[in-house]
C-alpha cells in the first residue's frame, strides 16, 4: 500500500493545474479577440462556434484546441485522487474526458450558421459533438468534487463549486431551450448569450479547481 502511494505521487505532474490555468487566460484572450475582429457576431444571438465560419476563424480553431487541452490537463491530476479512493471509473473523470475531446474535435467540423437553409455533415457533426461536451461538462461539475477532501467541500471554495454547477444547469436548460426556439420560429432565442455564460462558468469551475489541486499538490 505504502509503495502503491508513493508510485502515485511520483507519478502526479503538479504543473498540469497551473497549464489548465494558462490555458484558461489564453482562451479568453483568443475569444475576446474574435469579438473585437468580428463585430457582425453579436454575443447574444451568434454562439461562439460562428467565429470558426469566415474571416479570422483559425482564431476560434485555436481557441477550440486550447479549451480541449486545459480540460485534459487536469486529469493526470485527478487520477490519483480517483485510484486512492478506488473510484478509478469515476463517472466525473469520464465526463470532463468527454467535454476535453468533444472541445477538441469541434476545432475539425465547422458549425452551420444560424438561419441557414443548407445543413451539412460537418454542421450536424459540430452540433452533436457539442451537446456531448457540453454534457460531458456539466455532470463533471456534480461528480468531481466528491474526489476532495470532504472538509474542503465544506469552505467557501468548495461551495462555490456547487453553487456553480447549479448554475450551470439553469444556464444548460436555457441554452437549448433557446435552440428550440430558433429552429421553430427561425428567429433568436439568445442562444449565444446563454452559451457564453455556461462556458464562462465552465471555465470558472475549471480554474477553482486547479487552483486547489496547485496549492495540495505543493
Amino acid at each position: 500500500m505504502k509503495l502503491a502511494s508513493q508510485q502515485t505521487q511520483r507519478f502526479k505532474p503538479h504543473w498540469l493545474p497551473l497549464v489548465t490555468q494558462g490555458g484558461i487566460l489564453l482562451y479568453l484572450v483568443l475569444v475576446v479577440t474574435l469579438h473585437v475582429l468580428r463585430p457582425d457576431y453579436t454575443p447574444l444571438f451568434h454562439a461562439e462556434s460562428d467565429f470558426a465560419v469566415g474571416p479570422f476563424s483559425f482564431l476560434m480553431t485555436i481557441a477550440f484546441v486550447v479549451r480541449g487541452l486545459l480540460s485534459l490537463a487536469l486529469l493526470p491530476v485527478l487520477w490519483p485522487l480517483a485510484a486512492s479512493t478506488s473510484m478509478r471509473r469515476h463517472p466525473g473523470l469520464l465526463s470532463l474526458t468527454l467535454w476535453g475531446i468533444g472541445s477538441l474535435l469541434l476545432a475539425c467540423f465547422p458549425t452551420d450558421l444560424e438561419g441557414t437553409t443548407h445543413h451539412t455533415l460537418h454542421g450536424g457533426l459540430h452540433l452533436l459533438l457539442a451537446v456531448i461536451a457540453f454534457t460531458g461538462m456539466l455532470v463533471a461539475t456534480f461528480r468531481l468534487p466528491r474526489l476532495f477532501e470532504r472538509d474542503w467541500r465544506a469552505t467557501l471554495s468548495g461551495r462555490g463549486l456547487s453553487i456553480i454547477a447549479w448554475l450551470m444547469l439553469i444556464a444548460f436548460v436555457t441554452m437549448f431551450t433557446a435552440i428550440g426556439i430558433e429552429m421553430g420560429q427561425h428567429s433568436s432565442g439568445y442562444f449565444g448569450l446563454f452559451e457564453r455564460i455556461f462556458i464562462g462558468l465552465s471555465l470558472l469551475w475549471l480554474w477553482l479547481v486547479a487552483h486547489h489541486l496547485r496549492k495540495t499538490s505543493a
